[in-house]
């Protein structure tokens, strides 16, 4: 069957990307084949319980589906993880070329620093490549390791492996190395500026969305809710809860649209912290997201807003020690200055074999620190394994931390249209309220769960993911000041 043969090719090219353990490899096809014949068979058994019996139970459609649904959900799996190593490779590469050109002396560098790669905490989408090209090049040699890996790239990437692979062969690799590196340090500020200016228009377009939309919905049912005619406010009806909840259930949609920031850009945290600062700022998450829950089971307008007042509080204070620590890895990170003390020591020295920088070692015990702090701290082991290194050279990559670091400070660019679209959104929903006769319960709701879901929303777009809950809780707070409940 030419769609299951399909299938399988291209469900082990995945494999071969995502996983260099050849048995894992040789299964694949065996997954597919099991997926698809149990899916086939699973079907047939339904289609002759409906004509047996002419009506099937849930219980018993999710018993006959239940393996081919979780094959199925493997393979998806695999699937979406691929997708994100590639956009992990995509953004870790131009750190290897960048930093193997560095210490570049006969263009064998950026295989050697992809083997030494294999083992990276800081590259993970690097690392799984390198684990491949350990393997490939073992088998049939960098050359056509590179081809290899090459394939199973896309992008920039694949070009890139390619060029290096032909210039291998043709003994030109230093001086394409060199000059690629060039390019992409020349490129770097131009990278990340549209970042952040992309993360701007995203921000003016979601006030749009969770900001003025739902404000629109509740002035219209704030309008509904007073007759002229009729002199007397007539209460909307519990489905119009159903466009709070539905701001709600959008919300996870939001989020995995929202990437992190490029890697130049990204904060890490020890997994320690990382899990406690996760664990708080769900917590205070879920403190926002009670009065609404006790709005609809009671009613009760007014205890509303002393609990959104009282809980918006408690979450804003939970949420400080996240939303601190974050901007403090950003602006008050010694990156520029660690680079400088390494080009420094090369100049000196022409070397990092003796290098024990006292920044560095600072800066690494840090639970809260910028990404490219790790990515140094891993590239100086390459590096004193390199030998003797040209400073006009590895120039090359103290020039791209300083061009990183340049876009890093305007971060607060994204910040400064964060909080002011938030505190707009629920003063905007809260006016909108005053348009009617009687305010309803159903109506502040709209008004509320829309406020709190774009403050949400805005807290991934400045911070690159969610360690706090502090812009949902002064949006909630703002709410709560500004909504005219009585």
């Amino acid at each position: 069957m030419s769609l299951l043969k399909s299938l399988e090719e291209k469900y082990m090219h995945l494999i071969a990307v995502s996983d260099p353990n050849l048995r894992k490899y040789r299964n694949a096809r065996k997954e597919v084949g099991l997926t698809f014949y149990s899916s086939l068979f699973s079907s047939a058994l339904l289609l002759a319980f409906y004509l047996a019996f002419g009506n099937i139970d849930l219980m018993t459609a999710l018993l006959i589906l239940a393996l081919p649904l979780l094959l199925i959900f493997k393979i998806l799996n695999t699937a979406f993880s691929i997708q994100s190593l590639r956009k992990n490779v995509e953004q870790e590469f131009a750190f290897l070329l960048i930093a193997s050109a560095s210490v570049s002396k006969t263009g064998l560098e950026l295989s050697e620093y992809l083997k030494f790669s294999a083992n990276s905490k800081a590259m993970k989408g690097i690392k799984a490549i390198g684990e491949r090209f350990v393997q490939l090049s073992e088998l049939f040699g960098n050359n056509e390791a590179f081809h290899y890996i090459s394939n199973i790239l896309g992008g920039r990437v694949r070009q890139l492996l390619n060029e290096y692979a032909s210039s291998l062969s043709s003994g030109t690799a230093l001086y394409m190395l060199r000059d690629r590196a060039n390019d992409m340090v020349k490129n770097a500020q131009v990278e990340l500026e549209k970042s952040i200016q992309s993360r701007i228009m995203l921000a003016l377009l979601l006030i749009a969305l969770l900001g003025m939309a739902p404000s629109m919905i509740t002035g219209f049912f704030a309008l509904q809710s007073f007759s002229l005619t009729e002199g007397s406010s007539n209460a909307p009806s519990n489905s119009t809860y159903a466009f709070a909840w539905g701001a709600l259930a959008f919300l996870p949609l939001l989020l995995s649209m929202i990437p992190d920031y490029p890697l130049a850009m990204r904060v890490i945290f020890r997994k320690d912290v990382e899990r406690a600062l996760n664990l708080i700022a769900f917590s205070a998450g879920s403190l926002l997201f009670l009065p609404a829950m006790i709005l609809a089971i009671n009613g009760n307008a007014q205890e509303f807003r002393r609990l959104v007042f009282e809980l918006s509080l408690i979450a804003l204070i939970l949420s400080l020690p996240g939303f601190i620590s974050t901007l403090r890895a950003v602006f008050a990170s010694s990156v520029d200055e660690i680079a400088e003390d390494m080009l420094n020591h090369v100049r000196v020295w022409r070397s990092l074999l003796l290098y024990r920088g006292e920044t560095m070692e600072r800066e690494r015990r840090k639970s809260v620190k910028p990404w490219i702090v790790v990515f140094m701290d891993e590239a100086r082991h390459f590096f004193k394994s390199a030998g003797d290194c040209d400073p006009n050279i590895f120039q090359l990559l103290v020039d791209f931390i300083h061009e990183s670091e340049r876009s890093l400070k305007k971060f607060t660019q994204v910040l400064a249209i964060v909080f002011g679209t938030s505190l707009f959104s629920p003063i905007m929903s809260a006016m909108m309220l005053n348009l009617g006769g009687t305010l309803f319960p159903s109506q502040i709701a709209i008004a509320y769960v829309s406020a709190l879901t774009y403050g949400i929303v805005a807290e991934k777009l400045a911070l690159g993911k969610l360690k706090s809950a502090l812009i949902p809780s002064i949006a909630a707070l703002v709410f709560a000041l500004s909504a005219p409940i009585h």
